[in-house]
């Protein structure tokens, strides 16, 4: 028997596009978005990682260019 699909839960930090976005992506998860839908506007990096484990969900962000 195969395995039921499984919707992981992402989160989009501030950097990343609303999730409205990305449909094809809202269609097959469960994608939140840290200042648009749980409103935690300006949160440093190690914020938005207690957040994203306190929800268990994946965190997508898109790195700076630190160079």
């Amino acid at each position: 028997m195969p395995k039921r699909f499984y919707k992981h839960k992402l989160l989009l930090d501030e950097n990343m596009p609303h999730r409205t976005a990305f449909l094809v992506l809202n269609s097959q998860f469960d994608v939140k978005h840290v200042a648009d839908d749980l409103k935690h506007c300006g949160l440093d990096d190690p914020g938005v990682y207690q957040l994203a484990v306190n929800q268990k969900r994946i965190l997508v962000t898109y790195p700076y260019n630190v160079t």
